[in-house]
């Protein structure tokens, strides 16, 4: 379905060039104006540039592959060709978990992704893996997330030793939670 001018910007289909931009602003702005072009006209005039910012890395290629996750449920034909970009995004500790949920959504089962779930539980603190896992309602990741809570590997990270004890024991809390969650769904 075409739209007219005044539906979709010009300057938002202007971002969408097919090549990743040279800076990660850019790049996050191109991620924005495909969301816009996708809404209004389509998935099809966005695939080249979010391809192309998926495979650049990085944290805008958390951007894209969320793009991809949340078009995926009613675009997953159109959307199939990034099986294989998202795959190669689950080491990126920038992307992991982004990709992983997109992929969840393109139909890879969760058991299949168990690994850079609950690796990237310790990316940022949890803050993005922990909301992914209980979207995802991925109980697979529970042996992991319990040896994880368990442990004493979960923010490998340099700080003051109060911060560095304070954010530990913070998450070790919210994997604790999560692990609950999971068990009463």
């Amino acid at each position: 379905m075409r739209r007219c001018v005044r539906c979709c910007p010009p300057p938002a289909r202007a971002q969408l060039t097919g090549a990743a931009a040279r800076t990660y602003p850019q790049r996050e702005a191109q991620i924005l104006a495909a969301r816009v072009v996708a809404t209004l006209d389509g998935v099809r005039p966005v695939l080249a540039t979010v391809r192309a910012v998926l495979a650049a890395g990085q944290t805008p290629a958390r951007s894209a592959a969320d793009l991809v996750a949340d078009l995926a449920p009613p675009h997953r034909d159109a959307l199939s060709e990034f099986h294989q970009l998202l795959h190669d995004r689950l080491g990126d500790r920038w992307s992991r978990v982004a990709a992983a949920r997109a992929l969840a959504r393109l139909g890879m089962p969760t058991a299949n992704l168990t690994a850079p779930l609950v690796n990237g539980v310790t990316d940022y603190a949890g803050r993005y893996g922990l909301a992914t896992i209980l979207e995802l309602r991925a109980v697979e990741t529970i042996p992991g997330l319990e040896k994880l809570a368990d442990g004493d590997d979960r923010l490998p990270v340099a700080s003051s030793a109060d911060d560095l004890v304070w954010a530990d024991e913070l998450l070790t809390e919210r994997i604790r939670a999560t692990i609950a969650a999971l068990r009463d769904d």
